[in-house]
């Protein structure tokens, strides 16, 4: 006997009680079991809407009416309690930290399969085979507390792949993994594919899912706009690709920004460096947790500068400390030893604040006004023409009097790089900051780094974005247990540091 269709979708509609339009409309879907199904689209488009549908948060958890009707594995999931649809669909969700329950990363792979019921010594079978399988072994009896958002990402799969549901819904995965962990994401995505789990993966990064997919569907404005084959897919040029705001599907053919790009940058380098550090070091300390532990992440020495109208990507495994040099840049945490200079002068972490700007991945974090134009007039003088020509370039146009809270995730993340864009800062640490972007809020987030930069301003894009940072970057850090190992220009070595195997194209 056929197995029924994973999920299957008729007349799929939801709009959120705070909207007076339709989120998702008229969504006709069927979904084949053992099927590996990319959805992707323009932000806003309605896919993490019909990825709370398909889950059962939409009405439960986020009010709004909901219309149609879902069934997983055959069974019809209306009125269902989320318990019981989750035991059937496991979710990852684009912010790892929101589906957190406990405070160590044995625990919390072990969480959902005590939640189902199963004996201690199953469940510890099920959190030795997810750090197995997620290559992470080194995150075993860890504080999530002391991991990098990358590090949480795994920690979030692993979960998932814990409990062994029927179906597994990632949503931007890959947004804050490096290649290799992304290589490794895409192993274990082959891996459920082959025990026949059926595979939903919501991504803008299409790169490493080409060889792995079965089905690219494609979210317009709250409904399906296209539905194409592994085949289909993969004859897509380019410009088919820009029109429906999609990611390239190879990075094979990527490359550098141009050679005249740089040159033209590089004539507006001022005549000192902008930021200078000097042997610098900084160390978390011992934690207060299980006596034996190792120390904390210890950061240095560092021995880099940068000047006005540079753009130097920051890259590096997850947990290498890119972000905490940032915040040691910024004047967020205090050195242990060494200096920061700026303009040349030595400036103390108190008098680094406001000079040099970190833009960080938790964009809620940095959200404190009541209206989308306040945030950008917060602690300014009031916004002008200006400020509304940035939010047009961003595609916020139009957002003005939304309270911050209520945009979706892209939005609040370009709103964070709109604020950057206005400060009066001489160096900008942007934290993945196209985390959850399609094509277009890429290219137009470039095109702003690139007139920051012109303006004599150092920026520094702290990335896992291999297209983002070969559209953008004119100089190369490599971040390596919490020093920089290689200063390199964006040229041929550049490159390979960037893209790594995945250049060549990058096979899962």
């Amino acid at each position: 006997m056929s197995r029924p269709m994973a999920i299957s979708c008729t007349g799929l509609g939801f709009r959120y009680a705070s909207s007076t339009t339709d989120a998702i409309s008229g969504v006709d879907l069927e979904l084949e079991s053992g099927s590996l199904v990319v959805i992707s689209g323009r932000s806003g488009s309605g896919k993490t809407t019909f990825a709370r549908c398909l889950n059962g948060l939409a009405s439960r958890f986020w009010e709004g009416e909901l219309s149609g009707t879902i069934r997983l594995m055959g069974r019809d999931v209306t009125g269902m309690d989320v318990g019981r649809i989750g035991n059937m669909l496991a979710t990852v969700f684009q912010d790892p930290r929101s589906q957190f329950f406990m405070t160590e990363t044995d625990s919390e792979i072990a969480f959902g399969c005590l939640n189902r019921g199963m004996g201690r010594s199953e469940a510890l079978v099920r959190v030795e085979e997810s750090y197995e399988a997620m290559s992470m072994g080194d995150l075993k009896s860890r504080s999530l507390f002391e991991l990098s958002s990358g590090q949480l990402q795994k920690i979030a799969i692993g979960s998932c792949y814990a409990t062994d549901p029927d179906v597994y819904l990632f949503d931007e995965p890959s947004a804050n993994l490096d290649l290799d962990a992304t290589r490794a994401l895409a192993k274990v995505m082959r891996t459920l594919k082959a025990q026949g789990k059926t595979v939903l993966v919501l991504e803008h990064r299409l790169f490493y899912l080409a060889e792995l997919l079965d089905r690219l569907i494609v979210f317009d404005e709250g409904r399906v706009a296209a539905d194409y084959t592994r085949a289909e897919a993969l004859a897509l040029d380019d410009r088919r690709l820009a029109d429906a705001g999609l990611r390239p599907l190879s990075l094979a053919g990527l490359r550098p920004l141009q050679a005249s790009a740089r040159t033209s940058m590089a004539g507006r380098l001022a005549s000192a460096p902008i930021l200078e550090l000097r042997d610098l070091c900084f160390s978390y300390g011992r934690r207060r947790m299980r006596a034996g532990e190792a120390p904390g992440f210890a950061c240095g020495p560092v021995n880099v500068r940068a000047e006005g109208g540079e753009v130097i990507a920051v890259v590096g495994e997850n947990g290498a400390g890119k972000t905490t040099l940032a915040r040691l840049c910024c004047g967020l945490e205090r050195e242990s030893s060494g200096l920061v200079l700026l303009d040349g002068k030595v400036c103390r972490p108190r008098e680094r604040l406001g000079r040099v700007v970190l833009v960080a991945q938790d964009s809620d974090k940095q959200l404190f006004s009541d209206s989308v134009f306040g945030e950008l007039s917060l602690g300014r003088r009031r916004g002008g023409p200006e400020h509304r020509q940035i939010l047009a370039r961003l595609g916020l146009e139009g957002l003005e009097d939304v309270h911050p809270q209520a945009l979706s995730r892209g939005q609040k993340q370009r709103l964070t790089i709109a604020c950057a864009c206005v400060a009066q800062a001489d160096a900008l640490f942007l934290d993945e900051p196209t985390s959850g972007l399609d094509r277009q809020s890429m290219m137009a987030v470039s095109q702003l780094v690139s007139e920051l930069a012109k303006d004599g301003r150092a920026v520094f894009l702290i990335s896992h974005d291999p297209e983002f940072l070969l559209a953008t970057a004119t100089r190369v850090w490599v971040i390596a247990d919490g020093t920089v190992t290689e200063d390199l220009p964006l040229d041929s070595r550049g490159h390979a540091r960037i893209l790594g195997s995945w250049g060549e194209g990058g096979a899962t």
